[in-house]
């Protein structure tokens, strides 16, 4: 997943990946980056995306 968001975000000169948001039909997944690592979590589908925001920005 995050090689996909690298390539587009490289292909369309947009900088440095801070943040991946996938919403599907049973999930919303949020990939944050958190030198050196990556923090990913799962959410039901229903969630607001500013709730998760707060939720991760904790």
């Amino acid at each position: 997943m995050t090689g996909v968001a690298e390539t587009v975000m490289s292909e369309v000169k947009a900088g440095n990946l801070h943040q991946i948001i996938v919403e599907g039909e049973t999930a919303k997944i949020i990939v944050l980056e958190l030198v050196p690592q990556l923090y990913s979590s799962f959410y039901p589908p229903k969630t607001p995306l500013g709730l998760l925001k707060m939720q991760v920005g904790r």
